[in-house]
Order: structure tokens, then sequence, then C-alpha cells
């Protein structure tokens, strides 16, 4: 004897459609909240970005007020005859030496907003104008490095040529230990007679000014920056 029963067709579709409809409302709440998770992201990466904009932009503030210093010290000295150059009291010669073979390297927290950026997905912000001005500062970086390691090479040299007078040996020997930094006039006198040194000088005081322009730009679009990041602040 066979047994015939009817296949439950209305119950079957409402399972069905019970599951499908569980499956799309799991897949949606994912989406939601993976964007959740991105808008809020958008959200914090600028919070940090301030403060590191505002850092740099203070800092190369002050690189630029020090190299500016350092310029006018290499002026006077180039510009200075052997005989005037003796005569700069023994508490300024020192400074004078060290505008031509230090390179007034920047302390900037470029590579460290570099390296941020780098771990941070740009494309997460939503302004257009903000993402293109941080990648024109990334720009700036760049060039300000290319800057920077023209004067370290212009340093090496410059202390390699002042170290033959004996008296700067001593003198940086002295400073390291933590002595006054005095340097006799007799050795301006004679770095200023140097034709290797006063070629050196002139061209660090070219890449000076090329380096403070780099300096200026370099804060001039970290500024840019800031201001984009505090108007998304306060939208």
């Amino acid at each position: 004897m066979t047994n015939s029963q009817t296949i439950p067709w209305k119950r079957i579709f409402i399972e069905a459609a019970a599951i499908v409809a569980s499956i799309l409302l799991a897949f949606s709440i994912d989406a939601w909240w993976g964007d959740f998770q991105q808008r809020k992201h958008v959200r914090t990466v600028p919070v940090g970005l301030e403060a590191a904009y505002f850092e740099n932009v203070t800092l190369l503030d002050e690189n630029i007020e020090l190299l500016a210093n350092y310029q006018e010290l290499l002026r006077r000295f180039i510009e200075s005859k052997p005989n005037e150059a003796a005569r700069i009291p023994a508490e300024s010669t020192f400074d004078t030496l060290e505008s031509i073979w230090r390179p007034v390297t920047p302390p900037n927290n470029n590579s460290l907003l570099v390296t941020t950026l780098d771990s941070e997905n740009l494309t997460l912000l939503e302004d257009p104008v903000l993402q293109d001005a941080i990648w024109r500062w990334r720009a700036q970086v760049d060039i300000l490095g290319e800057r920077t390691a023209q004067l370290v090479v212009s340093e090496q040299e410059a202390f390699l040529a002042l170290g033959h007078h004996p008296e700067v040996g001593v003198a940086w020997a002295q400073v390291a230990s933590g002595a006054p930094r005095l340097i006799s006039g007799d050795v301006l006198q004679w770095a200023r007679e140097d034709k290797e040194i006063m070629a050196i000088a002139a061209r660090k005081a070219f890449q000076g000014h090329i380096h403070m322009e780099a300096l200026r730009d370099n804060r001039d679009a970290s500024r840019k920056v800031l201001e984009l990041i505090r108007i998304a602040l306060r939208q």
C-alpha cells in the first residue's frame, strides 16, 4: 500500500525565504559595520595629523630662524677682510666658524609624518583637496631632503678644511666636554685667507639660500595641510 503525502510547498518557501533574508541581513550588517569603521577612521585620522602638522610647522619656523642667523654670520665673514675677521670677539668666533661647517639639518617630524601617512589609507580621507595638499607637502619633503643632503656634503668638506688648524681641533674637543666656545680671532683670519675654506663658505652661503627656500616651502605646505585638517574637524 502506498502512502501519498502532499508536499508543504508553502512552508518550504517561507523557510527558504527566511534563510535568504537572514543571509542578506547578515551581509547588510557586515557592510554597515565596515562602512562605520571606515567613517570612524576618516574622522580619527585628521585628529592625530593635526597635532603632528602643528608640531612640524613650529619646528620649521624655529629652523628658518636658526638658518637665517647662520646665514647672517656667514655673510659677515665672507664680506670681511682678513684683518677685520681677526678682530671678531672671541665669544663670537666659534659661532662664525660654525656657520661654515654646520649644515643646519632641520629637526622636524617630516619622517614621522611620512611613516604615519604611509601606514594609513589616504583614500579614506573624503576631502580630495586635503589629499592633494598632503601629496604636495610630500613633494616638498623630498625637495628639502635633497637640499639637506647637499649641505651635509659641504659641512663635511668644511669640517676637514677647518680641522687643519690645531686650535680648531682643540676647541671642538673642549665644546664636546662642555667647555666655553672660545676661539681666537687669529683662526678666523687664517680661515679668511684660506682659498679652499672661502670657496666652501661661498658654496655654503648659496646652498643655505636654496635651503631656506625649501624650508619655507615645506613650512607653507605644512600650514596648508594643517588648515584643511582643522576645517575637516569643524565639519
